[in-house]
C-alpha cells in the first residue's frame, strides 16, 4: 500500500496493489476488480466501456451472459419457437451497479427477439427487438438480484 495508516500520518490506503491478482485499489485497501476507485473519478477523455461481439446461434432460445458492459449482437442464425419469436435470457450480473449495453448489430434472420422478463426487475409484457432491426438497443444495470431497464431506443419495444 502506498500512504496507508502506519506510513502517512493516519491517513487511510490511497493506492493498493493487492498481490495475489495484481489489482489496484484507489482509496480502497482491498480490491477485488482489476481496478477498483472508491470514490469519484475524472476523465478528461471518453471512457471505453469493454465491448464483447455476441453470436446468439441458430437455436429458438439463448442465454446471454454479461462478459462485458457492451454486447454487440450477432443473430443471423437465428430461429422463432412455439412463441414465434426467438427467446433471450440475461444470466445474472456480477456486482451491483454492474451496466449492460446490448446492441442489434446483425439482422435477425427475420425473427423478432423477445428477451425473458425472468431476470428483470418490473412487470412487462414485451421487451423486444423486431425483425431484423439493426441498431435497436437496451441498456440496463444489475441491482443485486434482477436488471433494471434504464433506457431503450426507438428500435427496441417496451410494454
Amino acid at each position: 500500500q502506498i500512504a496507508n495508516a502506519s506510513t502517512n500520518g493516519g491517513h487511510a490506503a490511497r493506492i493498493t496493489l493487492e498481490g495475489t491478482n495484481g489489482y489496484v485499489g484507489i482509496h480502497t485497501s482491498a480490491p477485488t476488480h482489476s481496478l477498483e476507485v472508491s470514490g469519484d473519478f475524472k476523465a478528461t477523455e471518453e471512457v471505453i466501456l469493454g465491448t464483447t461481439s455476441t453470436d446468439l446461434g441458430s437455436g429458438t432460445t439463448s442465454t446471454l451472459t454479461p462478459a462485458s458492459s457492451v454486447h454487440l449482437l450477432t443473430a443471423t442464425s437465428i430461429t422463432a419457437g412455439a412463441e414465434g419469436m426467438h427467446i433471450m435470457t440475461l444470466a445474472s450480473g456480477t456486482s451491483a451497479g454492474q451496466i449492460l449495453k446490448i446492441i442489434m448489430n446483425t439482422t435477425t434472420n427475420n425473427q423478432p427477439i423477445m428477451i425473458s422478463p425472468a431476470n428483470i426487475l418490473g412487470s412487462y409484457s414485451v421487451i423486444a427487438i423486431e425483425n431484423d432491426k439493426q441498431g435497436a438497443a437496451f441498456e440496463f444495470i444489475w441491482n443485486g438480484s434482477k436488471w433494471v431497464i434504464m433506457n431503450n431506443n426507438s428500435l427496441a419495444t417496451i410494454g
